[in-house]
């Protein structure tokens, strides 16, 4: 974002902003708020597929679990595994959509982060003056 956020310019856009919760992939649209607490559980338990593969499998082995990891992880949080990653076994295409979604989360962190800094920022102005007033007594 080019200009500063602050209290005034920021909360309402953020509170507000649907695309802060959209993600974006592949023509699709999916829900996904970091500040819902349902929506936060279902990461966390969707980060718990991701298991380490044992070196002595084959190599279609160790694709084909790569991907169904992938394809689990998006089930859990969305149940629409496949319309994500595909329905061919690919790992490069499930990473890739991984990636996007990890982005996508980070920017809404981001925006969250900045969000309650301009609150913080905004109210430091306000108990300043306050302590000012209280310190004048």
């Amino acid at each position: 974002m080019d200009k500063e956020l602050t209290f005034e310019n920021f909360p309402d856009g953020y509170i507000n902003d649907d695309a802060l919760i959209l993600w974006k992939y592949n023509g699709h649209e999916y829900e996904f708020d970091m500040q819902d607490l349902e929506t936060f559980q279902k990461l966390d338990e969707a980060k718990k597929v991701f298991v380490e593969i044992d070196v002595e499998k084959s190599d279609i082995e160790k694709i084909t679990l790569t991907y169904e990891m992938f394809l689990k992880f998006f089930d859990v949080i969305f149940g629409r595994g496949k319309e994500i990653v595909g329905v061919k076994i690919n790992v490069r295409n499930a990473v890739k959509a991984y990636h996007s979604f990890m982005s996508f989360i980070n920017d809404q962190n981001l925006s969250t982060v900045n969000y309650f800094n301009s609150i913080n920022k905004a109210s430091d102005k306000y108990n300043v003056n306050r302590a000012a007033r209280r310190a004048n007594k």
